[in-house]
């Protein structure tokens, strides 16, 4: 039997078809499978990464955490989210406000308590600006606190010390040795 140009043209269509549609369902096939195995080995492993991370809480005492974070990884078994470039935002009940931000930082999820490191700076909402390498965070006791060098710089003055802490509750401040002060 021989065909013509038209069913020839035609055959071939359908051949081409077929082809792409069963390449479609291997490759289809093949993605399924491939996200199974990731998310068991998620699920064995229980690690994650995660880009552009953003993460909100409201705690016992109405201290709210808003956390931005460029990475972060958690790792389950310790309980711990490490983090670059790390801008946390912390809102205590009685309206006081700090933003945090860092180039590293890590969060132990248990004891909500965390460490920010490197170009660390502490912006309150009365304008106050502190700048140190490295912070610590108590949540039980609800404290910033760093034995690092630490510069204050606010409207009325310029302060340099050794060592800060400062109870989100009140507000409250103190450095630890150190002080240096330039009052305008």
């Amino acid at each position: 039997m021989k065909l013509n140009r038209k069913n020839r043209m035609v055959a071939l269509i359908l051949v081409v078809f077929v082809v792409i549609g069963a390449a479609v369902f291997v490759v289809y096939r093949m993605m399924e499978e491939k996200k199974e195995n990731f998310l068991k080995m998620l699920s064995e492993n229980v690690d994650m990464r995660i880009s552009d991370f953003v993460y909100t809480e409201v705690g016992q005492d109405d201290l709210q955490w808003d956390l931005k974070a460029k990475s972060a990884q958690y790792r389950k078994s310790k309980n711990l989210v490490q983090m670059e470039q790390v801008h946390l935002k912390m809102t205590a009940k009685q309206g006081r406000m700090f933003i945090l931000t860092g180039d590293s930082g890590e969060i132990d999820t248990e004891k909500k308590n965390f460490e920010i490191r490197g170009n660390v700076e502490i912006v309150s909402d009365t304008g106050d600006k502190f700048r140190t390498d490295y912070l610590r965070y108590s949540d039980r006791l609800k404290k910033i606190h760093t034995e690092a060098p630490v510069s204050m710089e606010n409207h009325h003055m310029k302060i340099q010390g050794v060592g800060l802490v400062i109870f989100i509750k009140t507000g409250k401040l103190s450095l630890s040795s150190g002080v240096k002060a330039i009052i305008h």
